[in-house]
């Protein structure tokens, strides 16, 4: 190596020195690195602090945050709240019975759904009359007969009557119902929709409970003014929800009444 490029001159005095000297030997002047040297210093600096020092800090303080509420956690668990949101869930794992719907059941609930929310817009008791009219064709072209397979639905009400009868409610949706006649005292001709002690239906229900999500299949009763025939009768209605007639209760709060034939619990 060149012994001259291991020396400099002293700014002050002129004399030669060594140039890792960071004073001059002869006059004891500071000597200062080259402009080159200390910019390249400096750029070593920056790159560091930027990509290392930084970095490194904003680490030091998250673990230093988590140990925190960890410590926090295991003194005050009670106080411990989440910020995790809820997963989205898929339709059928939020509600399976939607999922499971038959499309006879689909078009059905489409139809009681669309006049309901028809029939609280009329104006008068004319169009409300004409939208039971039209609501009964609808029904008619919606369902295949009067038979209906595999639909599904929430246990509304299981009850018994007076003689140990089973009294059975299901919503198909939480405005529309299909039920057994629902009077403890049975003196009426469709109490036959009751399920009676000891049949295979009966034992089927045995371990169910309101808010138990069902499929089941049965029967709806023909009826003139709805094709299937509504629960709310002339001699009742009036002690039902705040119907002031079978049209106003039929059409705002529709339920109909039915004879189950098997129901099995969907897990």
């Amino acid at each position: 190596m060149d012994s001259e490029s291991l020396f400099t001159k002293c700014k002050t005095c002129s004399k030669e020195i060594s140039k890792s000297a960071k004073v001059c030997p002869q006059c004891g002047t500071k000597q200062k690195k080259p402009t080159v040297a200390r910019l390249i210093s400096w750029i070593a600096i920056l790159f560091f602090g930027y990509y290392i020092g930084v970095p490194l800090l904003k680490y030091s303080l998250l673990f230093l945050v988590v140990g925190v509420e960890t410590f926090w956690s295991s003194v005050h668990p009670e106080q411990t709240t989440t910020n995790q949101s809820t997963p989205v869930l898929s339709s059928k794992e939020k509600e399976p019975i939607d999922a499971l719907r038959p499309p006879d059941q689909v078009r059905f609930i489409d139809v009681i759904s669309q006049y309901s929310n028809s029939f609280l817009n009329a104006k008068n008791a004319i169009q409300k009359s004409a939208l039971r009219d039209q609501r009964k064709l609808a029904i008619y072209n919606s369902l295949t007969g009067y038979t209906v397979t595999s639909w599904t639905g929430t246990i509304d009400t299981i009850d018994t009557t007076n003689n140990g009868k089973v009294i059975l409610s299901v919503k198909i949706t939480p405005n529309i119902e299909l039920t057994t006649w629902n009077y403890r005292i049975s003196i009426f001709k469709i109490d036959r929709t009751l399920i009676e002690k000891g049949s295979l239906l009966y034992s089927s229900l045995f371990n169910l409970s309101p808010g138990q999500q069902i499929e089941f299949s049965g029967n709806f009763f023909p009826s003139e003014e709805d094709y299937i025939k509504s629960l709310y009768l002339s001699y009742h209605f009036s002690s039902i929800g705040n119907c002031t007639s079978d049209l106003d209760c039929t059409m705002k709060d529709p339920k109909f009444l039915f004879e189950f034939k098997s129901v099995k619990p969907i897990k």
